[in-house]
């Protein structure tokens, strides 16, 4: 049977992200397995894998909310930000240390929507070329500021020069950064110590399985969660058995009572993801975003109406 879920893996410190697809794929074979957002080599925590076709489903996943748990240092800078960098001591001879209370007034500066420079070590796009590559040959650029979402600015630990914070924040956010402006508003500098992903939207760190802990194809599907999770935030509608064999080949639906979301998550009766449907500018009519044919429909109507070619 094929594979169609997500795979939450607790990723260790000194790997990449792609380290970790590469073992999942050889362990599930001809499945297509993909993460739905890195992490640096140097950070641990929760690492989605989406397999077989959940990779489908990845780029709805991009916007979930994500949890971090964070060190920084003050008084040293790095070129990426962190300590795998050029590390240097900056002078702080004339430079108090950060009270909590400093800390905790300048954190709230940074809540809400807030613009962010990301760090030049990133894998964001300039004129073509990944901007990680660039810096390491010492191309000297600017990346602009972008607006990012920071839901939360925990101050869990501080033993000067170390600071430890909880964060909750939305996609495109460079912790690493964080530390940087935190340190800039106190008159000082910061690198990132320490990084653990505690959750991406649903999926917590104690969901997690360590990737060296499957031998096979078995264990990875016996830890396998449901797609859905992947779009857990979008409206669940639950199909007939005569919309799902619709849906399926590639028609449109209409519902007496049309959901007001313009996008849901399609289920069977059984509450499987059948598919991701999307609002018409016909009253009441559902076209198809994504298509799953995991399952094979049993029961096939007479009648279908109103086909249409699914978009993938």
């Amino acid at each position: 049977m094929p594979l169609f879920g997500v795979l939450p893996i607790n990723k260790p410190a000194g790997c990449s992200s792609r380290v970790v697809v590469d073992r999942i794929q050889r362990l599930v074979g001809q499945e297509r397995v993909g993460h739905t957002g890195t992490l640096d080599p140097m950070a641990t925590g929760v690492l989605l894998m989406a397999v077989g076709s959940a990779t489908r489903l990845v780029e709805f996943s991009h916007d979930l909310e994500k949890s971090y748990t964070a060190t920084f240092e003050f008084g040293k800078t790095s070129d990426t930000l962190d300590v795998t960098g050029d590390v240097r001591i900056v002078d702080t001879a004339n430079i108090a240390a950060p009270t909590e209370a400093q800390i905790l007034a300048e954190l709230s500066k940074w809540l809400g929507r807030v613009e962010q420079v990301p760090p030049n070590f990133s894998a964001l796009v300039v004129d073509g070329r990944r901007a990680y590559k660039m810096a390491r040959k010492g191309v000297e650029f600017d990346l602009a500021a972008r607006e990012v979402e920071i839901f939360k600015l925990e101050l869990i630990e501080y033993n000067y020069p170390f600071v430890k914070l909880n964060i909750d924040c939305g996609s495109g956010t460079y912790v690493r950064a964080i530390g940087r402006d935190l340190a800039v508003g106190l008159g000082t500098a910061a690198i990132m110590t320490a990084l653990t992903r505690t959750r991406v939207g649903p999926f917590l760190l104690s969901d997690c399985v360590v990737a060296r802990d499957l031998y096979n194809r078995i264990e990875v599907a016996r830890h396998l969660f449901p797609a859905q999770r992947l779009v857990h935030d979008w409206h669940a509608i639950t199909l007939t058995e005569e919309q799902v064999f619709a849906l399926r080949n590639g028609s449109q639906l209409t519902f007496d009572q049309a959901p007001e979301q313009t996008r849901c998550a399609a289920l069977d009766q059984q509450g499987e993801l059948i598919g991701l449907i999307q609002a018409t500018q016909v009253p009441e009519l559902f076209r198809s975003i994504r298509v799953f044919h995991v399952e094979h429909t049993k029961k096939q109507p007479r009648k279908i109406k109103a086909r249409h070619r699914p978009e993938s």
